[in-house]
């Protein structure tokens, strides 16, 4: 993996140079990587295969949606909310802070929490939460 490597020591410069990434979770930028990583190797490995339609990973605009994935920290769960650390711009205001109601019949009290991914639907604005953990 030395792409994803040398892609996640330049993180911190980046995050200097261009300031709206001050608005991410550091650690989500990294699993970003991570997956675009994974897709990558994916796309090699297809093609080594003979599957001549495979296609690499491309940019996909904002009208598409958005996931950023949390796998240890940047989220706490108290009771049935939840509120991520990254704060979420808008042209009204600088930063809305992420807090969300979860469903009473969800308890995460004694759950080790694995991975909380949030999804971003640009054309409806609505957000969904997806919550991985171990009993």
């Amino acid at each position: 993996m030395p792409i994803y490597i040398d892609q996640q020591n330049k993180l911190p410069q980046l995050r200097q140079t261009y300031p709206r990434y001050q608005q991410n979770y550091a650690k989500t930028l990294q699993m970003t990587l991570r997956q675009l990583n994974a897709d990558f190797k994916s796309f090699f490995v297809l093609r080594n295969k003979g599957y001549a339609d495979a296609n690499p990973p491309r940019p996909k605009s904002k009208k598409y949606f958005t996931t950023i994935v949390y796998n240890q920290l940047g989220f706490k769960i108290i009771g049935n909310q939840i509120t991520f650390n990254h704060f979420y711009p808008t042209k009204e205001t600088k930063k809305v802070a992420l807090t969300f109601q979860l469903h009473d019949k969800f308890d995460f009290t004694n759950k080790i929490i694995k991975q909380v991914t949030i999804f971003q639907v640009h054309k409806t604005k609505e957000f969904y939460i997806s919550i991985i953990y171990e009993e």
